[in-house]
């Protein structure tokens, strides 16, 4: 695939229609989350909404005392999170148990995150259009175009009569589903463990700015209780940000924000131009302060030429002591998919093997050779499967996704 339209302006091509396949995953986790509140699981059961385990080693969490405050803030978090979803589930927004408890067994209670914007992205007709092209391209079982043609007819048909959750189950794998669990609740307990930290006069904060790089459609700005003085930008393709303004305005009809914090949209591409930064600091980004950037989802779709030109922008506009989280996937998986037959790949896997365009196998380096070299941490989904304590069968061997972090030296 030609690298220009892996930026195609929308929403249902190249790198943007992955963002929406994310929100299905997080929909259905955060079903399955408002099952678990509903049979008042959460409430018996302290450890699974907990931070993870005291075994960790070469992870962000790696000293007792910061486990222990990354306990408190994740209790705190939950209560927020159960006080809101039991109103959204007593006004009839959701409904629990509307995908069955067998259906979704498969999701380790520990990994459910509570995203109730992301339901919102998938009942609309560009996900549904997305949906059923995806079965044709990715799940028809035959090449025979008069079989293929009933197959994709019959899922259309599914998908017209279905709730957009049981529509989106049936596609995406367990596999797919649970990884975008692991790497939500992490990049939740990153960001908030960040925004937790003190300044150096008590009452201050250090960390005030989040920027989001490739935004896609994460609500983490407004189901996350973020504080009222940090600022969050998120910075994405215009069609990305239209889709998701206009999907957003009509959510917060129905469902308030959690977050207290400034939010701003810039709708830019990130490695085309540098009009984005001009963009942000248009918006109120100051470079002066600490700032957190996360990059989810969105190395792996750019050349080494486009990574250098980002990774420098984002250094230049860094004040010393900001956090960059970035998310790699390893050569390995170029590797595998290549070793795999066609039956063995699921479709959410497919769209990597054609778009993926950047591997790394040591995504520290790449932290350190941009400057953001102090107290860096690298995890896979294998050490998030022992630290959340999941003990999935799936996640016990080898992963082909990284999570780095690395604190700006200047």
């Amino acid at each position: 695939m030609e690298t220009d339209n892996l930026y195609d302006d929308d929403v249902t091509k190249g790198v943007a229609r992955t963002s929406i396949f994310v929100a299905a995953s997080r929909a259905i986790i955060t079903q399955k989350y408002l099952n678990l509140i509903n049979s008042d699981t959460l409430n018996k059961d302290p450890t699974l909404h907990g931070g993870p385990s005291n075994n960790n080693t070469g992870s962000a969490y790696n000293s007792n005392n910061n486990n222990q405050y990354n306990s408190n803030i994740n209790n705190k978090i939950k209560e927020i999170e159960i006080q809101h979803a039991r109103e959204i589930i007593t006004k009839g927004i959701f409904q629990p148990h509307l995908i069955s408890h067998n259906d979704i067994s498969f999701i380790r209670d520990q990994i459910c995150i509570y995203d109730p914007f992301a339901v919102f992205f998938l009942d609309s007709v560009d996900s549904k259009k997305l949906l059923i092209d995806s079965f044709s391209k990715f799940y028809s079982s035959s090449t025979d175009n008069d079989i293929k043609d009933k197959e994709c007819q019959m899922f259309s048909e599914f998908v017209e009569k279905s709730h957009p959750l049981n529509s989106w189950l049936e596609f995406l794998s367990k596999r797919s589903i649970s990884r975008i669990g692991f790497r939500t609740k992490y990049i939740d307990q990153v960001l908030m463990d960040s925004l937790s930290v003190r300044g150096s006069v008590p009452t201050s904060f250090f960390y005030t700015q989040v920027v989001f790089c490739g935004a896609g459609l994460d609500s983490r700005a407004l189901r996350l209780p973020i504080p009222a003085h940090v600022s969050v930008f998120e910075i994405d393709l215009p069609s990305v940000m239209d889709y998701k303004k206009k999907v957003l305005e009509t959510a917060q009809k129905y469902i308030q924000p959690v977050s207290s914090c400034r939010l701003e949209h810039i709708a830019g591409n990130l490695v085309q131009d540098d009009r984005w930064i001009s963009s942000l600091l248009d918006s109120g980004f100051n470079s002066a302060m600490h700032t957190l950037w996360i990059m989810e989802g969105l190395l792996m779709y750019l050349n080494e030429n486009e990574i250098s030109n980002l990774m420098n922008s984002i250094s230049l506009l860094s004040a010393p002591n900001s956090k960059l989280l970035i998310h790699t996937v390893s050569p390995s998986l170029k590797e595998s998919m290549s070793m795999s037959s066609n039956s063995d790949i699921s479709p959410f896997i497919k769209f990597p093997q054609e778009e993926f365009v950047s591997y790394h196998s040591n995504p520290v380096e790449l932290l350190e050779q941009y400057g953001f070299s102090k107290d860096t941490t690298c995890v896979s989904y294998v050490d998030l499967n022992s630290q959340f304590e999941c003990n999935d069968p799936q996640f016990q061997k080898s992963s082909f996704s990284k999570f780095s972090t690395g604190i700006f030296t200047g």
